[in-house]
């Protein structure tokens, strides 16, 4: 479960970060 909530944190950071 952590796995998953880390992988959606990571794609909303990045996404976030590379907001194009």
């Amino acid at each position: 479960m952590t796995d998953l909530l880390n992988h959606y944190a990571r794609k909303i950071l990045t996404s976030r970060v590379y907001d194009v």
